[in-house]
């Protein structure tokens, strides 16, 4: 099915009639009364108006519109409108996961959970005696062939059998063949003894984005029974036969169209025609002449010119797929029920096809601004001595950008005109209604509905948009460049009395005044605390990724030793729905040790980086590159053998992922992504370990200087009878693009530090935290340190290490303490976080007491006491089996929530729990800078950090920046930030002038300044939310900083207008007073 174009490609299902075949060919829309149906035929009753059979309003042929699964009673008791629907008893449809007409439907959802795989019913459904299943194979000529005479003979003809649909063998290989078609989705039903095809049902995969929520589906097209045998009930079953095959491949959605009033349409279109060939329409009798009208009349009011209008006009090329492709997917976010493609599967569906399918482009200067297109859907013409077929086309997907809408379709129309086309279809969808009138289409008495199969969201119209985003974007966007005008405007007037610089100064000073309000945000932060827990999951999750782009984070659960599963988080944070199209399975004799989300290839799709080790030998380590799709992952056979864990880091700035590790020399690699194609190349550094490591335990990817530039922090072992624990920091050289050691040497640990960290056989060394413990505006680095007697947390800071003690006894007096399971490496690990938006990070730990119970608990931090104290104002979880615990962001807000991993007999789990926020914290941040940013302003506020840049119009930030932050909670005044002043930065051969006042990190938007900062821990994910940008704009409108600052701009815009127009009239009225002196006095009479 052709979704949200108009075009439904005759790949809609044949609506079930039982014994009145006949009477449903009466409907006829009419268009204007231009053009009345023939007088052969009937008219319509009133209860056969609006059929699920879409017609052209010149002739009797119904263009029958995948009208789905009409399964009643017959084809007269099909309701055609929703109060008519509210009324009836739908015995089929009461049993099928869709809306029903009484539900008031606020959300987007799922009707039914899906299911698991193994709980599908892996037998076929029976049918009726007589008749058995069978595949067909739509590349085999004698089937498809089958195929054809079976919708020929049994699809829509009119009444006095003298039209008929003509499809070809081409149309249904090109609508039945996408990318990622399943052959077993192409079920037909034979008779068993003459072996003939007397049903049929397909189904082909789509992605569609429902709202924000993007969806795996598939459209179900070509339902049809012979006429003969629909008393059968065949039908029911075919529907049910191919749901159970597409749910075996964990797809529980689908979406259809139907003429009729179904449970329950999500949007309803209407169809709109226009005549291309007028007389021979009413030579075959399709048609009649209108009132007072005649054959040359109506030639003449259709009459299209033979030349295209737009210059430029052209057929589509190879050349310029992609750039079409750009123009689909961006013209296509700005509805809330559209197909998402990717570049392979417009490049099907929109490559032009001798009398299936063809695109046209308009080129400026090189660059394809617009695209039109329309695929052909002929009819056959029986008993008529001339012609044999009627040719209609479809509109398929129009964007226009330069061109105007009309005049695109216009030339499109010649286009079809020249081609010989007989009739031009269109639906009110989209953007369609611009032209429908005024290229003369006619209205015509056909409505298509559009449903979806187990998903329920609010009703959608066709032509309805929404971004809401973009309005705030645009709203402070306006606001920028309001006060950039104001200071790049010179106004110099001479005359007298005039008031233009007053204006200037006056407008000046009320732009500051909007530059320190919109600077300063008033943030109601909510402090939070547990729920009770959203869902358990059976595995152990190892990455975050949002898959479906809807701004929640999805899940990467290993469930066995080689096997990942993924689940996306439900809108409403309910939990989490399996996904098992995206299934990844490796070989047997692998274990997943590490999952990594990076975008190797840089399309739009999240890649999975997968580390493993052999289940025997555990020495060495492979990665696997999985690279995602739209709804799988590819794994590459191409593996690497690494030492250690890789982590991801952009080496070659090229905005795609590479990743770096440890190889079996003691040497650090990079990996970098290929520039062309899924591959990579290995770049050995030009400086290796200086002294020989057996492995490090920890490697991360952070700014640890405060330079903008991250550096890499290794952990590990400097000594060899493994007596001490130290760590090097390395950095990139930007001129060979190689890491260099920062000192030169490892930086070893001295008395009297060297006896907190010595190694015994009961030591644990975590693995280490990097935040701003003390918020002195630098990235720290803590290391848990687990004795037998005591837990420390040992803190690099400043150039040396201080040590902060766990002061782990809760509100009864109980004593808990750090644990390690005895099956856990050498190295344990914490999560740090600002859970509590406290401006500190806090942890979040699994502990254990002398009675060997375990509870997760979120540790605050105290920085001038140098301690972590268990935070007795939350209720903790208690859980003999858990084993570890990390924080989570689910809606991507900046607000943390927890996962608890529990180990049950060798079975591990992942439990999910919501933060519920009261509020009792408020910050107030107060932004100064001089002079006011005009190009570019950024600032967030993702969990604990805040990222702020400035860049003048001039491309430059005076030191004058910075923020103040006031904490109720912990009633002190934070002063964070450090202020880096104006200089020059090199990268990438590159040279621009940047200023920035950061605070813990700053991340650049534009592609060709440097990498972004980025921290880089095991385990994932850090607890930054990646949509930190869209995050605070939402933060901002609900702030109404964004609010007030458009009111206050708009207070400016009134008193400037009015002001102006007082200037203006004060001079006028001078220059008029000026003249009147010198005029002659003349009487009122003369006047």
């Amino acid at each position: 099915m052709w979704l949200f174009n108009g075009i439904t490609v005759e790949t809609e299902m044949d609506t079930i009639y039982n014994n009145h075949d006949k009477d449903r060919n009466n409907a006829l829309p009419k268009e204007n009364g231009d053009l009345k149906k023939s007088s052969g035929a009937k008219d319509p009753s009133p209860e056969q108006e609006n059929v699920s059979v879409m017609t052209v309003p010149e002739y009797h042929v119904k263009q029958k519109l995948f009208t789905l699964l009409t399964l009643s009673d017959g084809y007269r008791t099909q309701p055609k409108s929703i109060e008519a629907a509210r009324k009836k008893t739908f015995h089929f449809w009461d049993t099928q996961p869709v809306p029903k007409f009484e539900e008031n439907v606020l959300s987007s959802e799922a009707v039914e959970p899906n299911k698991k795989i193994e709980d599908v019913r892996k037998e076929p459904y029976s049918l009726p005696e007589g008749f058995e299943w069978c595949n067909v194979d739509v590349d085999n000529e004698e089937q498809m062939e089958e195929t054809y005479m079976l919708l020929q003979e049994n699809y829509v003809e009119d009444e006095d059998n003298m039209f008929r649909f003509g499809y070809s063998l081409e149309f249904l290989k090109w609508a039945l063949k996408p990318p990622g078609w399943q052959s077993d989705w192409h079920i037909g039903v034979r008779a068993k003894r003459s072996k003939k095809l007397i049903g049929f049902i397909s189904a082909i995969p789509a992605m569609i984005r429902i709202y924000n929520r993007l969806i795996c589906m598939v459209e179900i097209n070509f339902l049809c029974v012979h006429k003969k045998l629909r008393s059968k009930r065949v039908a029911p079953v075919l529907i049910r036969e191919v749901t159970r095959r597409v749910n075996l491949h964990g797809i529980f959605q689908a979406v259809y169209t139907a003429g009729v009033v179904l449970p329950r349409p999500v949007s309803t279109c209407r169809y709109w025609h226009l005549s291309l060939n007028p007389k021979k329409l009413i030579d075959v009798r399709f048609s009649q002449l209108g009132k007072n009208m005649t054959v040359q009349r109506t030639m003449k009011l259709y009459r299209l010119p033979k030349e295209v209008r737009t210059a430029g006009f052209r057929r589509i090329t190879e050349a310029d797929m992609e750039a079409a492709f750009l123009l689909l997917e961006e013209y296509l976010k700005k509805f809330d029920l559209a197909p998402v493609y990717s570049l392979e599967q417009f490049k099907y569906w929109f490559t032009p096809r001798p009398d299936v399918v063809d695109t046209y482009v308009v080129e400026n200067d090189g660059v394809v601004t617009d695209f039109a297109s329309f695929y052909t859907l002929p009819s056959s013409v029986m008993h008529h001595p001339v012609y044999k077929s009627i040719h209609a086309a479809y509109a398929f997907y129009n964007v226009a950008t330069k061109t105007s809408l009309v005049d695109l379709m216009h030339d499109i129309l010649v286009v079809a005109k020249n081609a010989n086309y007989d009739v031009f279809n269109a639906l009110d969808l989209m953007d369609n209604k611009v032209f429908l009138e005024k290229l003369k289409f006619g209205k015509g008495d056909g409505h298509l509905h559009y449903y979806l199969y187990n998903w329920r969201c609010p009703v959608i119209p066709p032509d309805k948009h929404r971004n809401i985003k973009a309005v705030f974007c645009i709203q402070f966007l306006l606001i920028l460049h309001f006060w950039k005008g104001i200071m790049l405007c010179q106004i110099s007037y001479s005359g007298k009395g005039t008031h233009f610089s007053a204006i200037l100064r006056t407008l000046y000073a009320l732009s500051l005044i909007i530059s320190i309000i919109s600077g300063s945000a008033v943030l109601h932060c909510d402090s939070s605390k547990l729920s009770d827990i959203v869902t358990e999951i059976d595995g152990e999750v190892l990455a975050y990724v949002d898959l479906d782009r809807d701004l929640f984070f999805d899940l990467v659960v290993k469930v066995e030793p080689n096997i990942l599963q993924f689940y996306l988080a439900k809108q409403n944070g309910s939990g989490f729905l399996l996904a098992d199209s995206f299934t990844i399975k490796l070989l047997r004799n692998r274990n997943i040790v590490n999952v990594a989300v990076g975008n190797f290839d840089g399309d739009m799709y999240p890649d999975l980086l997968v580390t493993t080790k052999d289940i025997v030998s555990t020495n060495s380590s492979k990665v696997h590159v999985c690279f995602g799709s739209e709804r799988h992952f590819f794994c590459d056979s191409q593996t690497y053998d690494i030492e250690d864990e890789p982590q991801l880091v952009d080496c070659d700035c090229d905005q795609k992922s590479d990743f770096l590790a440890l190889l079996s020399n003691g040497s650090i690699a990079c990996f970098i992504s290929g520039r062309s194609g899924r591959q990579f190349v290995e770049q050995r550094f030009m400086v290796e370990l200086i002294s020989p490591v057996r492995r490090p335990f920890s490697v991360a990817f952070v700014d640890m200087t405060g330079d903008l530039i991250p550096e890499l922090v290794l952990m590990t072992d400097t000594v060899k009878n493994g007596s001490l624990v130290g760590f090097e920091v390395w950095t990139i050289n930007e001129t060979s693009r190689s890491w260099v050691h920062l000192d030169g040497d490892i930086e070893p640990l001295q008395e009297p530090r060297k006896q907190l960290l010595l190694l015994s056989s009961s030591t644990k060394i975590g693995q280490p935290l990097f935040e701003d413990f003390n918020a002195d505006g630098l990235i720290d680095m803590m290391v848990p340190v687990l004795t037998e007697t005591d837990s420390t947390m040992m803190v690099w800071s400043d150039g040396r290490w201080s040590a902060w003690t766990l002061n782990t006894t809760d509100s009864d007096g109980v004593i808990w303490r750090l644990v390690v399971d005895l099956n856990q490496s050498s190295t344990f690990s914490l999560q740090a976080g600002d859970y509590l938006h406290s401006g500190y990070p806090a942890l979040l730990a699994v502990l254990e007491n002398a009675n060997r119970q375990r509870a997760a608990f979120l540790m605050t931090s105290y920085p001038s006491q140098r301690q972590f104290r268990i935070d007795k104002r939350l209720p903790f979880y208690r859980d003999p089996s858990l084993t570890n615990a990390a924080f989570y962001d689910l809606s991507e807000d900046g607000f943390l929530d927890v996962m608890l991993l529990r180990n049950v007999s060798g079975r591990s789990s992942s439990l999910f729990i919501l933060s519920e926020r009261t509020l009792q914290s408020i910050f107030i941040k107060i932004q100064i800078c001089w002079p006011l940013p005009f190009d570019s302003y950024l600032m967030s506020w993702p969990g604990s950090s805040v990222q702020l840049q400035l860049i003048t119009w001039r491309g430059t930030v005076n030191k004058y920046a910075g923020a103040l932050m006031y904490s109720t909670a912990y009633k002190s005044l934070l002063l964070p930030y450090k202020v880096i002043s104006t200089g020059w930065h090199r990268w990438n051969d590159n040279r621009l002038k940047v200023g920035v006042a950061v605070w813990s990190k700053a991340t650049f938007e534009k592609h060709d300044l440097m990498p972004i900062t980025r921290t880089y821990v095991n385990p994932y994910p850090a607890d930054k939310p990646k949509h930190w940008k869209l995050t605070q704009m939402i933060i901002w409108s609900r702030t109404r900083i964004i609010s007030g600052s458009v009111l206050l701009l708009g207070t400016i815009v009134v008193l400037s207008i009015i002001i102006f127009f007082m200037e203006i009239r004060q001079w006028r009225m001078k220059m008029l007073g000026e003249e009147e002196s010198l005029i002659p006095r003349i009487s009122t009479y003369y006047r």
